[in-house]
């Protein structure tokens, strides 16, 4: 089922994504996404139009329906980040309080 799940929210991205933005996966259950010339309150529409379209569909594998949530973190590049690195960690300390703050939602790195 996970690697179904994997496939739906890969597919989800591809259809929710512009063309000029960047998904990826980044590791077992984690994907990126980079959203050129999107402000923050931007990056939480597509957070937010993501996370609800997946919650709302029924993943049908191996003769079974499966609901799932996703938490997302999101980090807007700015001066204070000096790398790649530093804009990374910022999105995973916000992902990390949206799993410590019920799941299901999305957090900005403040």
């Amino acid at each position: 089922v996970g690697e179904e799940a994997i496939r739906l929210v890969s597919a989800m991205l591809i259809e929710l994504s512009r063309t000029v933005d960047v998904c990826g996966r980044y590791g077992g259950e984690e994907f990126t996404v980079i959203l050129p010339n999107t402000a923050n309150d931007g990056a939480m529409v597509f957070s937010e139009r993501l996370r609800e379209a997946l919650e709302k569909h029924v993943l049908e594998c191996e003769g079974h329906e499966v609901r799932f949530t996703i938490s997302l973190g999101i980090a807007t590049l700015n001066e204070s980040m000096s790398s790649a690195h530093d804009w990374l960690v910022c999105a995973d300390k916000a992902l990390y309080q949206s799993k410590e703050n019920g799941r299901n939602k999305t957090t900005s790195h403040q």
